[in-house]
């Protein structure tokens, strides 16, 4: 058995870990598990008879730890070379390698782990221990050959009475929801006390289109989330036809504002060979690019098929802002004259395109600013000041040119 230091002090470790809140501390060590290529993760809870959590064990089919590189999985405090590496273009890693391992102070004061990894055909087993109070001390136990398989279990003990199991798996929906299904194509999964997290509690809609080109089949899984994600937007993610993730991009729709959160899944053997940094419309003989017709195809399909998801999804919450606004009163004082009925009708339809277009523009607005909102687009319309409006517009909301050619064409 030996002992060795991180670089800071345990003080120092807690400081540069401040923002770890509670669940997202616990759901480090989950991640953890996913890095480290995990089929299978458990998370269990173990109580006492009031009903207490006392341990909390993430047990994972995973590589492993190599005892060679132990010093770089817990002594590197402030950066992870597997972390820095990822371009962000790819959900390959997330765990904080050092930085993760040690956010357990936030609820639990002692943890273990006990490893196995597989090192020139053998397998080999050991532990590590560290306590809250000493986090930049870990001891380690000497290595044995096992014949167990690789995997690795961390035990949590001293169990915060802040820490609720419910809490907890209500905070993993949002957390774990979007890659759980991504992973599911793989055959990978996630079993709380033996049960198979399976999302459903956050998963509003779920539907599943195929779709052919040139020969090419496209399998598309569109998934709408009750609740925002935790740390994910709404991104498209290509998959090849092994069930590996090989690119992810934000979808057109991300940043909406409008609730309509998502995620698309899209598998093909297309993306088998695919060069997703290629430059705009350069082809290659030896892969598929953006530029390439197939691409092109199924991105056009998939954006029909956003649009379609959405516009249900829209409307109902169009017809929810209308009758707030006339709750609030924020429409200029109107009869029920033909000429007062058309114009309220026009109003209708410039606030439902706006908001169609722009749901930012309607979000967090006092009643005081929907009235002058308000009153601001019946002036315009009375007046045909449109394109003078869509430059006010485009400057409180910060659309990107794009944006403002889109909400020019529906208006």
């Amino acid at each position: 058995m030996s002992t060795d230091r991180i670089q800071l002090q345990s003080q120092g470790i807690k400081r540069v870990l401040k923002r770890y809140k509670l669940y997202d501390a616990a759901a480090e060590y989950i991640w953890n598990s996913f890095d480290a290529q995990a089929t299978k993760t458990e998370v269990i809870f173990e109580r006492n008879i009031l009903g207490a959590i006392e341990k909390i064990t993430v047990r994972d089919n995973g590589f492993g730890i190599d005892l060679e590189e132990l010093p770089e999985k817990f002594r590197p405090i402030f950066l992870s070379k597997k972390y820095s590496s990822d371009k962000n273009n790819t959900s390959k890693y997330h765990g904080k390698n050092g930085i993760g391992r040690l956010t357990f102070f936030t609820f639990a004061s002692h943890a273990e782990w006990i490893t196995v990894y597989r090192r020139n055909g053998k397998h080999f087993r050991y532990s590590i221990d560290i306590d809250a109070e000493q986090l930049e001390i870990y001891t380690v136990s000497k290595r044995e050959l096992t014949e167990a398989q690789p995997g690795t279990t961390v035990v949590f003990t001293n169990i915060s009475p802040k820490f609720s199991a419910e809490d907890f798996i209500s905070y993993l929906e949002t957390e774990f929801s979007w890659y759980i299904e991504l992973k599911s194509l793989q055959g990978c999964g996630l079993y709380i006390d033996n049960m198979l997290f399976d999302c459903k509690e956050v998963i509003a809609e779920k539907s599943i289109h195929e779709y052919s080109y040139n020969g090419i089949n496209f399998t598309v899984i569109f998934c709408r989330w009750r609740k925002k994600l935790n740390k994910e937007f709404s991104k498209f993610y290509y998959i090849d036809s092994f069930g590996e993730e090989v690119f992810k991009e934000n979808t057109t729709l991300n940043n909406k504002s409008d609730d309509f959160f998502h995620s698309v899944y899209i598998k093909s053997s297309l993306f088998d060979q695919f060069y997703f940094d290629a430059e705009p419309n350069q082809l290659t003989l030896e892969s598929y690019t953006k530029s390439s017709p197939e691409f092109k195809f199924i991105k056009n399909e998939v954006e029909k098929l956003l649009i379609e998801k959405r516009a249900p999804f829209v409307k109902q919450n169009t017809e929810k802002l209308l009758t707030e606004l006339r709750i609030n009163k924020a429409y200029p004082p109107l009869g029920h004259s033909p000429e007062d009925e058309s114009r309220r009708g026009r109003l209708d339809n410039l606030i439902s395109a706006l908001y169609y277009a722009e749901p930012r523009i309607f979000t967090k607005l006092s009643i005081l600013q929907q009235k002058l909102l308000v009153r601001m687009l019946d002036n315009t319309l009375e007046n045909g000041r449109l394109e003078q409006l869509i430059d006010i517009i485009a400057g409180i909301v910060e659309l990107t040119p794009s944006e403002k050619r889109e909400l020019e064409k529906l208006l």
